[in-house]
């Protein structure tokens, strides 16, 4: 997948995601760079403009009563990135 740059698509996925079968996915896509590490908001930074938070049900349930979601969504409305949540 190309962009309009005609350059690699570069994704960095935080560490505690690499079970998820997303970075899996990720790599066996032709024009896409992936780099593993322990990212300090969301789970997944796109050419490091869109900065992607990933809810699963289960952990989405738990983040509203703990309280979580909620302070999570702030910290990724204050990036510099655009912020983006997905619930699966």
């Amino acid at each position: 997948m190309k962009t309009r740059f005609d350059k690699e698509i570069e994704f960095v996925v935080d560490d505690r995601e690499v079970r998820s079968g997303v970075l899996e996915l990720l790599k066996g896509v032709a024009d896409v760079s992936v780099t593993v590490c322990r990212l300090a908001q969301g789970d997944y930074l796109i050419d490091n403009r869109l900065l992607v938070e990933r809810k699963r049900l289960a952990d989405l349930v738990i983040s509203i009563k703990d309280g979580r979601l909620f302070s999570q969504a702030l910290r990724l409305l204050a990036t510099e990135q655009q912020p983006m949540m997905i619930l699966e």
